[in-house]
């Protein structure tokens, strides 16, 4: 089978949107299929084999980290010659709406799934006027889809609240390979606590963004002074968040490769994940699979992935003092700790990238079985 991906980001940049993508991508083709990326343009002409068309694109203002794509005639003769028999339409947004033109022109049969929580994030950008009009743009482009996708249950929730069904669920993977608790390392514990192994170490990994309320963190440090905090991954407030750590016991890393990254998860006591804008929270994930219990927050995507006290724990969004003091009772409680770090490193074992993307290949054949019938 031969499909062609329509994605607004890919790499070089690095997120959850990517990194499920890259898998997905790879594990197709080791069961034979072909694919094609279109995606903002960033430079990347080649993955895996496949080819990466790149569409013009511009920077937004308000996110520079986000590239808007845009369609045009000469991206759609390069998908013809491909020749898809199935377009998945990645978030989309202005590029992915030309790929849905696309699609419809053509009758070939598109698959939409959804992996920003959109308007959760314009909370934070003083946009959230916009979100009508959001809405109004999903029902529109997920609703023509032969299958429309999202990554948790939550979303598929958000998704009927507003009037959008049937949604599918596209499950969870993660890299049961890379990550787990046998990749710490004492020389990456030594660098995350800056010259301290001893002390408490909490991580946060992911995007540095308004939404994703790293800032939270700060709380934990200054209540608990021998705590130690390591933060890794870059994005558009970097800076603004390094000058807002300042004074504290915090390592910024920057991006990590794959075998640094799943060193600096197991090397850590603690996940914590403020953001409450997930549509699932795969660094949560990577965490789990680290055997490194998550602390996060009780919105979106994240109430799929953790059971609370069993498997990790989950605190009232924003509230301040629930994060502190279910950070501190494990920091202290050793024996709870080494509990909880067992137990979500168990709970993850099942949900391997190979099961997701089998899952993912039988929307593919449905929706290719429905164009020979049409």
């Amino acid at each position: 089978m031969k499909i062609a991906f329509i994605t607004e980001t890919f790499l070089p940049k690095v997120d959850g949107v990517v990194t499920r993508l890259v898998y997905t991508i790879k594990n197709l083709h080791a069961m034979g299929h072909e694919t094609l990326i279109v995606a903002p343009d960033r430079g990347c002409r080649e993955f895996d084999g496949s080819r990466v068309i790149g569409a013009p694109a511009l920077r937004l203002p308000i996110y520079p980290d986000f590239m808007l794509g845009f369609p045009s005639a000469k991206i759609s003769k390069e998908i013809d010659a491909f020749g898809p028999d199935i377009v998945h339409l990645i978030n989309p947004f202005l590029l992915g709406y030309g790929g849905f033109q696309y699609a419809v022109r053509r009758s070939i049969p598109f698959i939409t799934s959804y992996h920003i929580h959109i308007t959760k994030v314009t909370e934070y950008y003083n946009i959230s006027f916009l979100d009508g009009m959001f809405w109004w743009f999903v029902r529109a482009v997920h609703g023509e889809a032969v299958y429309d996708l999202c990554t948790s249950r939550e979303m598929i929730k958000e998704f009927a609240r507003c009037g959008i069904e049937p949604v599918y669920l596209w499950k969870r993977g993660v890299d049961i390979q890379l990550y787990g608790p046998d990749k710490k390392t004492a020389e990456m514990r030594y660098h995350l606590t800056g010259g301290h192994p001893e002390a408490p170490l909490i991580l946060y990994a992911g995007r540095i963004a308004a939404e994703k309320d790293i800032f939270m963190l700060r709380y934990i440090l200054e209540r608990n002074p021998d705590v130690r905090a390591a933060i890794v991954g870059d994005g558009p407030i970097r800076d603004r968040t390094e000058t807002h750590f300042k004074g504290t016991g915090t390592v910024f890393t920057g991006f990590l490769k794959s075998p640094e990254l799943a060193a600096a998860y197991a090397s850590a006591d603690l996940f914590i994940f403020p953001s409450q804008t997930e549509t699932l929270g795969l660094a949560a994930l990577e965490a789990m699979a680290s055997g490194t219990p998550v602390i996060a927050a009780d919105a979106g995507g994240i109430r799929d992935l953790i059971e609370n006290g069993v498997n990790g724990y989950l605190f009232e969004p924003g509230a301040i003092d629930d994060l502190v003091e279910k950070t501190m009772s494990l920091l202290r409680n050793p024996a709870s700790l080494e509990r909880l770090s067992e137990s979500s490193f168990m709970s993850v074992q099942q949900w391997s990238w190979e099961k997701a993307t089998e899952d993912l290949e039988h929307y593919y054949v449905k929706a290719a079985g429905r164009k020979r019938t049409s």
